[in-house]
């Protein structure tokens, strides 16, 4: 995979938030679903206006988990739509516009492999997961099919410190060919207080993050805070980079974010996503 493909593909994994102090609280290793105590707390959609209105939609179960979610924009007559089936209170598929998509595989309760899923039902990526005493995110391999085979094409490690916060990730890219293409390391600087995360509320092109080590639907379901800052170096499509997220926070909920993202002296800002309740 070269660099172009894999940058047009990391910009589809995104997210957003404000700076504060970086908090000594321990991060949350367990399932963020357990921290959502009514229906009131739920994000029902959220919108982002560019000119036309994007909007992604959420529909629950009894349990407050998620059931179906879909994405859409003022200026057509259809949507994409996922839908989760459950075995023992845990998502193992979802089938998208009507299709197998994805399957969850697990291990000692947590997911140890995220499988996308082509025509035909043939594995198209993998996510392998590995985590650590305290059930946080240590590694995360992914690996794509060129020619009906899985290659790496990313390698990724956690580091926490001794309060458990997240600090550092280290992501080994490689091309098709298994060669590495780069080193990217990013730095945690700052968190959020706690909030409620849905994953599939903060993953959209519109946030233009690359973060995928962070910012994907497994981890950030181990989570309970997010990210304010990050620091990146090693991307040798952007150079040196500083990601700076803007949150408006009710309690525990997620009001308004956008995300700046600056490159040297150039600052780039996303639109504000408006979370509805």
């Amino acid at each position: 995979m070269n660099l172009l493909n894999r940058f047009a593909i990391l910009l589809l994994s995104i997210i957003v938030f404000q700076s504060c102090k970086k908090s000594t609280v321990q991060q949350s290793a367990g399932d963020n679903d357990a921290i959502i105590k009514t229906p009131v707390d739920l994000v029902k959609y959220v919108t982002w206006d560019v000119g036309v209105t994007h909007k992604l939609e959420f529909v629950y179960n009894a349990d407050s988990k998620l059931k179906q979610y879909s994405s859409g924009s003022s200026n057509l007559a259809w949507k994409h739509t996922g839908t989760f089936n459950y075995q023992n209170g845990k998502p193992t598929e979802m089938i998208y516009d009507g299709a197998l998509n994805t399957r969850y595989t697990y291990a000692n309760g947590k997911v140890s492999q995220k499988s996308y899923l082509g025509n035909g039902g043939a594995e198209t990526a993998r996510f392998n997961y590995t985590y650590n005493a305290k059930g946080q995110a240590a590694t995360l391999k992914h690996m794509v099919a060129l020619n009906g085979v899985l290659s790496l094409t990313e390698d990724i490690i956690y580091q926490y410190d001794a309060n458990g916060i997240l600090t550092q990730t280290q992501s080994k890219w490689y091309d098709e060919h298994s060669a590495l293409l780069a080193t990217v390391v990013r730095k945690y600087e700052s968190w959020s207080p706690v909030v409620y995360i849905n994953p599939f509320a903060l993953l959209h092109s519109l946030y233009q993050h690359q973060a995928q080590d962070v910012f994907n639907d497994v981890v950030l379901s181990t989570l309970d805070r997010l990210p304010l800052k990050i620091t990146e170096n090693g991307n040798p499509e952007l150079g040196p980079a500083t990601y700076e997220y803007h949150i408006t926070q009710t309690g525990k909920r997620i009001d308004k974010l956008n995300c700046t993202l600056k490159v040297g002296n150039i600052s780039y800002d996303t639109t504000e996503a408006i979370f509805h309740y």
